[in-house]
Parts: structure tokens; sequence; C-alpha cells
């Protein structure tokens, strides 16, 4: 999106949560002025800092304001979420247990209603959905963290692996000096990978 279009997005956002300006300003810290220059596309595409702020009062997904923003390109989201299938299928195997099945019938319900058929969880199943372009990549994002935390509540010992062996990774991220593939991360970089944990264990309390 150009900052334009960008910007009715953000408003669309902001009025369907009955937000005037004024009002959103108070909550994130950002003046009238400031904030309708960025609706009207004067300021430029958000930065991804301001668009974490704005995320919680627009009750928009962190990860798809910044995929519109241009900020998370297709082909990085995509990789983000072949992740999390690839982590999903490293606990459960190749084949989803009838015990795990049976836990994700409240989420067949929920996407048999969005995907309009009688959709089968399996791997084979989410590899195929994970490439059907036609469905849109935060919705894909929803039903894979909807099954990561099934995992998690349903007292998978791989998901809830703890150990004080392991190496804390909040505070790995917190380096300047850490590097992905040769290319250092920026502090954004590191602010994205939290995020996207947070969203995966948003119940998971710190133990340190």
């Amino acid at each position: 999106m150009d900052p334009t279009e960008f910007g009715r997005y953000l408003k669309s956002l902001r009025k369907a949560q009955n937000l005037t300006l004024t009002q959103l300003g108070k909550l994130i810290g950002y003046s009238n002025p400031y904030l309708s220059q960025i609706e009207n596309g004067q300021k430029g595409i958000p930065s991804p800092d301001l668009l974490r702020k704005l995320s919680g009062p627009l009750n928009a997904d962190f990860f798809v304001l910044m995929q519109k923003a241009g900020h998370l390109p297709n082909q990085d989201y995509q990789a983000i979420l072949n992740g999390m299938l690839q982590g999903i299928i490293e606990i459960t195997g190749e084949d989803f247990s009838v015990d795990l099945i049976e836990k994700l019938e409240p989420l067949k319900m929920k996407y048999d209603a969005i995907l309009e058929e009688d959709f089968e969880f399996s791997p084979l199943s989410l590899r195929e959905l994970m490439k059907n372009s036609s469905w849109r990549q935060e919705w894909k994002q929803e039903m894979l963290t909807d099954i990561i935390v099934t995992l998690k509540n349903s007292g998978n010992t791989s998901a809830n692996k703890m150990n004080n062996s392991y190496l804390e990774l909040s505070t790995y991220l917190e380096q300047t000096n850490i590097t992905y593939k040769g290319n250092p991360l920026t502090e954004d970089d590191r602010k994205l990978i939290l995020d996207m944990l947070n969203r995966i264990y948003p119940d998971q309390k710190d133990l340190g």
C-alpha cells in the first residue's frame, strides 16, 4: 500500500473502534494533528514502533499492519508461517493423534465455517492450506496459533518443555550483535520476533 491508501486503512480501523483521533492520540501518546497527517498519507508509512502502539487500540493484528505497511514482505511472512507449521509437525509428527484431533474439534467447527467446507486437520491439509494464495495470510497465522495454543493447553510435553539448561530467548534477543543469514538484526527486527513469540505464547508466565 502507498501512504495514502494505508492511511485510509488505518482510518477505517479507527472508525470501526468508534475512536476519535483525539481519543486514539491519548491512548498511544501522539497528537491529533500528527495522526491526522498519517491518515491523510502526509507522513509516509508509520514506523513499526508506531504500528505496535496502534495495534492495541485499533484491535488489529500487529503482523497484518506490518505486512500491509510493507515492513514485512509477503515472502518473509510466509517464512514465519512455514516455521510455525514446521514447529507443529515436529511436536505432533506426520499424523495427528486421535486425542489431538478430539481437542481440535472446536477449531474444526470454527474453520469449517470460515472455509465453508469440511476441513480435516492434518499436516498434509495444513501444508496445502499454507500454499493456498486465496486464503489471507492473517487467517493462516490465526489457525496455526490456535493449533499451537491447543497443543500447549493439552499438556503436550514437547510444546511445554521448560528446563533451566535451555537458553532464554527473550534475554538472547536483547543482545545487539545477533545476525540472521549474515544480516544483523535491528532493534525493530528483534521486537518483531518477540511480538511473534508473545502471540504464540500469550499466557506464558515469566519464570525468570
